[in-house]
C-alpha cells in the first residue's frame, strides 16, 4: 500500500518525532534508514553533486534541505530527517514545505529523542570523515594504507559497536597527556 503524502508540516513534524521515538525504542536504525543516513552525511561532506550527474537536482534540494536542518536542529536533525524521510521526500516537497519544516522541527525539537539521534549523527560523522581516504592502496604510504584498512575494518562494524570503540580509544589518548 502506497504511503500517505504529507502535505503540512505539522504531520511531517508528527511523522519524524515519531520515527525517532521509533529508534530509541528500537535502539538502532532499520537498515533502510541506516542506508540513508549514511547517504545524507556522505552528501554534507562531498557538496553540490557534479553537474549532469543521475538525480542532481533532488540531490542539490535536499543538500540545501540539509544545512538548513543542521543549521537549525544540528546532526541529530540530519538524522531524522535522512531516517524518516530521505531524498525523493524531500525533493518532492513543495518550496514552502521544505523552507518551513526546520523552523518547526526546531520549535518542537524537545519531544525528539535527542540524546540516541546525537548518538547516531557521531557515528556518522566520524564515519564521513574517516571515509576521505583514497580508495587505492598500493601506492600509499605504509602509514596511509593501514588507516585504509582500519577504515574499511570500522565500516563493517554496527554503529553502536563502533561508538563504543571510539570511546573507549578516545579515553585511552586522552590518558595519555
Amino acid at each position: 500500500m502506497p504511503q500517505k503524502k504529507l502535505t503540512s508540516v505539522i504531520d511531517i513534524v508528527d511523522k519524524l518525532v515519531d520515527v525517532s521515538i521509533a529508534i530509541k525504542n528500537r535502539g538502532k536504525l532499520k537498515d533502510p534508514e541506516e542506508a540513508r543516513v549514511g547517504d545524507a552525511f556522505a552528501l554534507l561532506a562531498a557538496g553540490r553533486p557534479p553537474p549532469g550527474c543521475p538525480g542532481e537536482a533532488n540531490k542539490s534540494r535536499y543538500l540545501e534541505f540539509l544545512l538548513r536542518v543542521k543549521q537549525f536542529m544540528g546532526p541529530a536533525g540530519v538524522v531524522i530527517s535522512a531516517a524518516g524521510l530521505g531524498v525523493s521526500a524531500v525533493a518532492g516537497m513543495r518550496d514552502r514545505l521544505r523552507v518551513d519544516l526546520p523552523v518547526k522541527m526546531k520549535e518542537r525539537e524537545r519531544e525528539f529523542a535527542k540524546t540516541e539521534l546525537e548518538t547516531i549523527a557521531c557515528i556518522f560523522s566520524a564515519k564521513t570523515r574517516w571515509l576521505q581516504v583514497p580508495h587505492n592502496v598500493e601506492n600509499l604510504p605504509p602509514c596511509l594504507a593501514l588507516r585504509q584498512f582500519v577504515v574499511l575494518k570500522l565500516l563493517q562494524l554496527q554503529p553502536h559497536n563502533l561508538l563504543e570503540m571510539l570511546m573507549n580509544l578516545d579515553g585511552k589518548m586522552s590518558g595519555r597527556s
